[in-house]
């Protein structure tokens, strides 16, 4: 399976997870997808409203230990300071 970086980047940029509050639902799912499309077995586990953390693997037999990633799906409010190019849609990636 192959990706096209900007693609994904963009969509990515485009699923709103600014924390508070969280909202990982949508990201985690997309990350799912993503992953099933690639051969990998998904687990979601949701901790909160709408927020949600994946679990993934792929080949699991249990004879060897796991190997594991771990990232964050939320990213933090944009804040006040202005940017340069404050007019572009950061979440679009436009």
């Amino acid at each position: 399976m192959r990706f096209d970086g900007r693609s994904l980047v963009r969509k990515l940029l485009s699923v709103n997870t600014v924390n508070p509050p969280g909202k990982e639902r949508d990201c985690s799912q997309f990350f799912g997808y993503l992953l099933e499309q690639a051969g990998y077995e998904t687990h979601s586990q949701e901790f909160a409203e709408n927020r949600s953390m994946l679990i993934a693997w792929l080949g699991a037999s249990g004879a060897k230990p796991p190997l594991c990633f771990t990232g964050l799906l939320d990213m933090v409010p944009l804040g006040v300071t202005p940017w340069a190019r404050r007019q572009r849609d950061f979440m679009s990636c436009s």
